[in-house]
């Protein structure tokens, strides 16, 4: 996952985002307010997202959507990572760590 993702959806701008469906598509559909996604090397999916975008210019809504704030933050990561390595020195499999 590309940590540009990340840092746009922090934003909190609507994006406009070409991709394959993945990991990175599913995070822009959770998180991303008012986003278009196109699959790659489709102009006419392309040009339709850039009207509709240029269409909502003044009214488009954006904004970091408040689950991925809270899931995403640097406290929030730390939590998570701090509970992955506990669960290591207690011998534990890291994947069988619950979100704090």
């Amino acid at each position: 996952m590309p940590a540009k993702t990340y840092e746009y959806l922090a934003s909190g701008v609507p994006l406009l985002v070409e991709c394959q469906d993945g990991d990175a598509k599913q995070l822009i559909l959770d998180y991303g307010s008012d986003s278009e996604i196109v699959t790659p090397d489709h102009e006419a999916e392309l040009k339709a997202a850039l009207l509709r975008a240029y269409g909502r210019r003044y009214t488009a809504e954006g904004g970091v959507h408040p689950l991925f704030a809270a899931r995403y933050n640097r406290k929030a990561l730390t939590a998570r990572l701090a509970a992955v390595l506990d669960a290591v020195v207690a011998g534990q499999a890291p994947g069988h760590v619950v979100d704090p």
